[in-house]
C-alpha cells in the first residue's frame, strides 16, 4: 500500500526531535553538575583524639587546597636567606625541603642534594624493627646483649651501654632514638639482616642503601622526608607503631637546630644527624629533619648543611631557616 507522508507531520516529529536533543544535553550537563564526587582531589586525613602525633591518610589525590602564592613567598624568603648564610666562613652548601601536611603543597632549595645522613639512619632502623613487630608481635620485648665495642667506659656521647648486659629491642630504640645512642645503633642493626632494613628504602621509592654502616651513600632532603611521611600518615606502619615512633622523635634531646627557632610550646618529632671525619681539615655535616606541630597547620622541615666551619655555625644555620619558615606559616595560620 502506498502511503504518502504529510509534510507537516515530518516537520513536527523533525521539532520533536530537536527538543529531545536539546533538552537531553540540559539533563546531562544538569546531573553532572550536580555529582557527589568533585573532579579536584583532595587528601583525606582522619581525625582521631587518641592519637596526637599521626594523621592517618584515608584518601590520597592531588592537592589542590592552599595558597600557591604563600609557598612561592617562602621559597623567595628561603632562597635569599640561604644565599646570605653561604658566606658565612667555611660554609659550602645549605638544602632544604619544606611541606605543609595540610595542602601538600611544598618548597625547597637543593632538594634532591645528597649529604651523608650519619644519624639520620637511626630513624629507617627503627621503622625496620617496629615493622617485624607489626609482622610478629612481642618483637619489642626481645632481650639482646651488648658484647661491647671500642667506645666503651671511655665516656664519649653517643655510647651509653654497658658490656654484659642484656636490653630489650624497645629499650633499645629508645636509646636510638632519644639520645641517638651509636652502641644501641649498632645492637639494633647487627641483629637485622641488611635487607630488611634495604625493604625500607625500596619500599618509600629510594635506591637500595646496601651496607647501612658505610658513609658512601647519600641522601637527599626531599628523599628523607618520606621516612618522616609515612610516620605521620601511618601508611607503611599501623597507628599505634607510628604514633610510638612520632613520640620517641618528639622526645629527642637535640635542641639547638629546628626546635630552637620555633616557639617553645610548640612539639616537634625530629632527627638529627652529623657527620665528621678524623681529618681536622674535612668538612662537617650537620642536618635537622622533622614535623613541627604547629596548631591548624603542621608543616615538614628537613634542613642539611655542609661546611669547613665550626658546628655551632650550622646550628645557627638551621636554627635560622626554621625562625623564617615558623613566622612565616604561623603568620598565614
Amino acid at each position: 500500500m502506498n502511503m504518502k507522508l504529510n509534510p507537516k507531520k515530518i516537520l513536527f516529529f523533525s521539532f520533536l526531535f530537536l527538543i529531545g536533543i536539546v533538552f537531553g544535553i540540559f539533563l546531562d550537563k544538569f546531573f553532572l553538575n550536580r555529582q557527589e564526587i568533585s573532579t579536584d582531589f583532595h587528601s583525606v586525613q582522619l581525625s582521631d583524639p587518641n592519637y596526637k602525633l599521626i594523621s592517618p591518610l584515608l584518601l590520597s589525590g592531588i592537592s589542590v587546597q592552599g595558597d600557591t602564592q604563600e609557598f612561592k613567598d617562602i621559597e623567595s624568603k628561603l632562597r635569599s636567606q640561604t644565599g646570605n648564610l653561604l658566606k658565612i666562613p667555611g660554609m659550602q652548601d645549605i638544602s632544604l625541603y619544606f611541606k605543609d601536611l595540610n595542602s601538600g603543597l611544598w618548597a625547597g632549595i637543593g632538594q634532591d642534594t645528597g649529604y651523608d645522613p650519619a644519624s639520620l639512619l637511626k630513624v629507617p632502623i627503627m621503622i625496620a624493627w617496629f615493622k617485624k613487630e607489626q609482622d610478629n608481635p612481642g618483637v619489642l620485648s626481645q632481650k639482646l646483649v651488648w658484647i661491647g665495642s671500642p667506645y666503651d667506659d671511655k665516656g664519649l656521647d653517643f655510647y651509653s651501654l654497658h658490656p654484659g648486659q642484656s636490653y630489650t629491642v624497645d629499650e633499645l630504640v629508645n636509646l636510638m632514638i632519644t639520645k641517638s645512642d651509636n652502641d644501641a645503633k649498632d645492637l639494633l642493626l647487627s641483629n637485622l639482616d641488611s635487607q630488611t632494613v634495604n625493604t625500607v628504602f625500596t619500599d618509600l621509592g629510594i635506591k637500595d642503601w646496601g651496607d647501612t654502616s658505610s658513609s658512601s651513600t647519600k641522601i637527599s632532603p626531599a628523599a628523607y622526608s618520606r621516612f618522616l611521611r609515612v610516620l605521620y600518615n601511618a601508611t607503611y606502619l599501623n597507628r599505634d607503631l607510628s604514633e610510638r615512633a612520632l613520640e620517641l622523635l618528639s622526645s629527642t634531646d637535640f635542641n639547638s637546630g629546628i626546635v630552637a627557632g620555633i616557639s617553645s610550646n610548640i612539639k616537634v618529632a625530629h632527627k638529627f644527624g652529623q657527620y665528621t671525619t678524623n681529618d681536622p681539615t674535612s668538612p662537617i655535616e650537620l642536618h635537622d629533619c622533622g614535623i613541627v606541630y604547629l596548631p591548624q597547620k603542621p608543616y615538614l622541615l628537613c634542613v642539611m648543611t655542609k661546611g669547613a666551619t665550626d658546628i655551632v655555625n650550622l646550628e645557627a644555620v638551621i636554627k635560622n631557616i626554621s625562625l623564617t619558615v615558623f613566622n612565616e606559616v604561623n603568620k598565614n595560620s
